[in-house]
């Protein structure tokens, strides 16, 4: 490779990365403000809901907020009510990913079921969940061999894993 070449490289490479880092950056903020808008409008839609009667709310809602479209209403009224349900903080990152995936599970609602089934045994739901997590750290070691990754990433999941080393002990 030539120097010229290289040093064009270069310099477009950082351009380009502080671009996406940028563009990133505005991408998280517009979607924790229409996070947040959307919550604020679920929880107004269910104290309206509330007020005029659940029987009585879908009319109300047509003859006063034409313009809003029910698969939205509904999403965001049981949005706000799992928020409100819950610990999650508007303004904390680690928050912003649980309604992420809160919204997810609302636009999935065949997920929510498969995780909620309130039919299914509490060994069901243990066996789901330690398959689902060695299921993803054999996906990562697959895609990143152990004898690659930094100290710290060893540290942090051999420490997750004493816990089930200290559960598995106690059966």
């Amino acid at each position: 490779m030539t120097a010229q070449l290289e040093l064009s490289l270069v310099n477009e490479i950082n351009d380009a990365y502080d671009a996406a880092l940028k563009d990133a950056e505005a991408v998280r903020r517009s979607a924790s403000s229409a996070v947040k808008n959307a919550y604020r409008c679920g929880v107004m839609l269910n104290q309206a809901s509330k007020a005029v009667g659940k029987a009585n709310f879908p009319q109300w809602l047509r003859d006063h907020c034409p313009k809003l479209e029910s698969g939205y209403t509904t999403d965001w009224m049981r949005l706000a009510a799992a928020v409100d349900r819950s610990d999650i903080k508007l303004d904390d990152a680690r928050s912003m990913r649980k309604l992420l995936e809160i919204i997810d599970v609302i636009e999935h609602p065949e997920r929510q079921h498969q995780q909620t089934a309130t039919n299914v045994s509490p060994d069901v739901h243990i066996i789901r969940y330690a398959t689902n997590t060695r299921t993803e750290i054999a996906k990562l070691i697959e895609r990143e061999p152990i004898a690659t990754w930094p100290a710290m990433r060893k540290l942090t999941l051999k420490a997750q894993l004493e816990e089930f080393v200290r559960l598995y002990e106690q059966l």
